[in-house]
């Protein structure tokens, strides 16, 4: 686009307009999803499937009922725990460093 621009200091010369943006979906026929995202779908979609089919497998074949038909139930709930005591760990240490 371009823009006439006549009288005050201009003398009549032609000052460009900046053209819209392109938007970012537009050409090259490229994905719109950016490999991040695509990584996160599948880490998402895979955890589903492996709790999902886990239950199923665990209450079908293993007669588990309950919280404990998810897959792996006993490594679970100690990661939950190693989890909580390293949060303690680490919160522990900053107050201990910042109140010096």
């Amino acid at each position: 686009y371009q823009r006439r621009v006549h009288g005050g200091a201009y003398c009549g010369a032609s000052a460009p307009t900046p053209s819209p943006s392109p938007s970012p979906n537009n050409g090259g026929g490229g994905s719109s999803l950016s490999w991040g995202a695509i990584f996160l779908i599948i880490i998402l979609c895979s955890s589903f499937v492996y709790f999902v089919g886990g239950f199923i497998y665990s209450y079908k074949f293993q007669d588990r009922h309950g919280i404990e038909a998810l897959p792996n139930y006993e490594f679970w709930t100690s990661f939950l725990q190693m989890f909580l005591t390293g949060v303690r760990f680490s919160y522990d240490k900053i107050r201990e460093m910042v109140g010096r």
